[in-house]
């Protein structure tokens, strides 16, 4: 799905957000910004996520008041360069896991706070990480087997509650401790989280906002890479 089709969804899903289940009430969106920090109406909001401000990626928080805002906050794509050595040791430290000089990292960031489903953005049960384990791991295989020097993790900014994890689970699922990729990588946060691919020249993609392990798989490629970093297309 793209395009329009995409923005719509999107649109559908910030509705969607404003109902209740059983246990938790998700609060209701009381002002809406665009990427200026200017209040517009629903209406123009969801106007522009169709035809003004598609790229940007959204975030809803509470204000001092308590009052729910939901604005443009940041582009979906950010790129930049960074020390892969220094990162690379500091995901070891982080997964407890060895990686290569020549491992490509996927991340995948949930944010604290995040409002993205009718659930307590901060409390993940054993079922909701269940849910979570079962999208990843069906895409593991193909990963697996197609990059095989990409290593795929997932990650959760301190303050959120999880469950004790299941063995398979903890190999792909930890909790940011120390804040390392919150302020180094994460830096902006975004409704329903956040990914990034970092490769041993150094190249790092940022996208921000719902998005699908797979789609995310596809800027691996050659002819959607170089769209982001074009000096370097043989990377």
């Amino acid at each position: 799905m793209s395009g329009n089709i995409c923005k719509i969804a999107l649109i559908l899903g910030i509705a969607l957000i404003t109902y209740s289940c059983s246990v938790y009430k998700v609060p209701s969106t009381n002002y809406y910004l665009d990427k200026n920090g200017n209040s517009i109406s629903q209406e123009a909001f969801d106007a522009k996520l169709i035809s003004g401000d598609g790229d940007f990626a959204l975030w809803k928080y509470a204000a001092r008041d308590s009052s729910m805002v939901i604005r443009f906050s940041h582009p979906v794509y950010e790129t930049y360069n960074i020390n892969y050595r220094q990162f690379e040791e500091s995901m070891t430290i982080l997964t407890g896991n060895t990686y290569t000089a020549k491992t490509t990292f996927i991340l995948h960031y949930t944010f604290k706070d995040d409002y993205c489903t009718n659930q307590a953005p901060n409390e993940w049960n054993s079922q909701r990480v269940g849910n979570s384990y079962r999208y990843i791991s069906r895409h593991i295989k193909q990963l697996e087997k197609e990059y095989p020097q990409v290593k795929y993790s997932s990650h959760f900014e301190n303050g959120i509650k999880l469950p004790e994890l299941k063995e398979k689970q903890s190999e792909f699922i930890f909790k940011d401790q120390y804040d390392f990729l919150r302020k180094n990588i994460f830096r902006n946060p975004s409704l329903c989280g956040s990914y990034a691919i970092i490769k041993p020249n150094g190249e790092m993609l940022i996208r921000n906002g719902e998005y699908g392990l797979q789609g995310i798989l596809e800027h691996l490629e050659l002819s959607s890479w170089s769209q982001f970093f074009p000096e370097n297309q043989e990377n």
